[in-house]
Parts: C-alpha cells; structure tokens; sequence
C-alpha cells in the first residue's frame, strides 16, 4: 500500500535535517477563515530550489472546495478550501517524485471512511466541524517545525466541547529525538514533539476528543433561539432573546458553582440581536418562541 502523503511529508522533512537546514520555519499549516487551510513548505537549500512547478490557479469548483499551489520565493506556498487539503499535499509528494498528476481533473477530498485510522484526516474533519461561519474566523489549528528537529500542534479550544475539558499533561522523554509534551494552556492543546512523534501527538488529542464527547443531556443545537426564564438569576439577564452558538459540558465543580448548575449540566453561548455574548446554564433557557 502507498505510504499516506502526510507521513510522507513527514519523513521528507526528515530526510531534509541536517542540524542546520531545520533551524527556521521549514514547514508551516494553518487553517483560513474562509474556512481552510494554508501550507507553506520552505525549499531552500533542498533539490527542490531551482525546480520548475506548474502552477495551480484557482482551481475554484465551489466557494468551499477550490485549490491554488504556486512557487514564490523558494516557498511551494498553497491554500485550499476545509476539504482539499488532501488534495494538496498529493500535488507536492507527485511534483517531487517527478510523477505526472492532472489536479484539474482530480477531486481528492477527505473520505470519510480513511478518518477511522488516519488521526490527521480525522483532525481536519474536526476543525470542519466546528465551522459555523463565526468560529473559524478566530480559531483555529496550526502546525509547525522546530529545531530540534520536531513539530509543534496548537488547536484554539475556545467554544469547542473541550473549552472546559480536563487534561492532564502528557510527557514522555524516550531519547532526544524520541519525545513528546502535550498540554492544555490558554485554553488551547499544545502538542510538541520529536520528528516521528507527530501521529503520536494527534492520537493523543484524538482520544481526549472522544474521551469528552457532549452526553445525550445536550438539550439545544447549534443557532437554537431561546429565551432565559423569567426566575433566572439577576445576573443572566432575564426575559432576553438569543440564539445558541457554542456549547460545553459542566466537568468542574468550580464551573458549576459559577453557573449554579451541577456535575454534568450544560452551559450555552448565547448571542443576542446586539452582538453581546454570555454564557447562561441550560437550567435557565428555554426554546423560543
């Protein structure tokens, strides 16, 4: 079976080390607003720096699924709408390995049934899923090098499910090179890691994912209007009007105490016409109208 073109990166990257070459920002992936992602891949002082590339216009299929890959300042810097990221990452194994792909008549996009045992595929369905139009424009995930050589992930937890989800921090020191530190801090995941740590890293976080799925006591979706009840304390403005747009589970006794909930409730973003945000208890909500 052909290797996954993510691990294959990965061990580009490596074969790239040299304890000099590494010591900068080599490999950079970032999600986009639009929502989707950008990936920049440094080629300089690599076979790849004086090598021609066809660019890749606009490949624009729809305002979610589109492509752009060109060459600028020794950079293969590429964007993409939140499912084409795969797509990407094939056009740079191919230019390398000298093999011919037509991109124009491709549609390589996540498939659903890869994500059960590839941990990136799954992440990238994550941050899609947590698109509503709002959140990706302030949040997000990136990835990144470092000079050890290694990677850095940073996932922006902020009304996800996770925003108020334990972690406890992962450290696992094997050798130099064989290493991984995960945290959650500022309410983002922080993973950091050895140069083949990398699928170490995302399983981690994958597995605190689903450790902290939202139980079935989830009352209200995502865009629900709902009133707070007139008897809510004073505090959670009763008899207003909003609309859901975020969502966490009660895991902490201190949270619960703050919103005079239990172990176990849910607390709600609610928006309202005038663009204010809190958080209100779902015990004090109600659907309206």
């Amino acid at each position: 079976m052909e290797e996954d073109d993510f691990l294959w990166l990965q061990q580009w990257y490596q074969d790239n080390c040299n304890k000099d070459w590494e010591t900068g920002d080599r490999i950079q992936l970032r999600t986009l607003d639009n929502p989707g992602w950008w990936l920049a891949i440094n080629l300089k002082d690599t076979e790849l720096a004086n090598k021609n590339f066809q660019e890749i216009k606009d490949i624009g299929r729809s305002e979610e699924n589109w492509t752009v890959c060109k060459i600028r300042d020794t950079k293969f810097d590429s964007a993409c709408g939140v499912e084409n990221l795969p797509g990407v990452l094939k056009v740079f194994r191919h230019w390398v390995e000298n093999e011919s792909f037509d991109f124009t008549l491709e549609n390589i996009k996540i498939k659903e049934n890869l994500m059960i045992e590839d941990d990136f595929l799954w992440l990238q369905q994550w941050y899609q899923d947590n698109c509503d139009g709002d959140w990706e424009h302030t949040y997000g995930v990136s990835l990144e090098n470092i000079d050890n050589p290694g990677w850095s992930l940073i996932i922006d937890l902020n009304e996800t499910d996770l925003e108020y989800a334990n972690f406890q921090e992962i450290k696992i020191d094997r050798s130099e090179e064989d290493w991984i530190l995960c945290t959650v801090k500022n309410t983002k995941f922080e993973g950091r890691c050895g140069v083949r740590n990398l699928p170490e890293v995302l399983k981690v976080f994958r597995h605190w994912v689903i450790e902290n799925e939202p139980s079935k006591n989830n009352e209200y979706a995502w865009n629900d209007y709902v009133i707070i009840k007139q008897d809510a304390p004073e505090q959670f403005c009763p008899g207003e009007i909003g609309v859901v747009c975020g969502m966490s589970e009660i895991k902490f006794e201190d949270i619960a105490k703050k919103y005079q909930s239990e172990l176990g409730d849910w607390i709600y973003l609610i928006k309202f016409e005038t663009g204010r945000e809190f958080r209100v208890a779902g015990r004090f909500l109600e659907r309206y109208p």
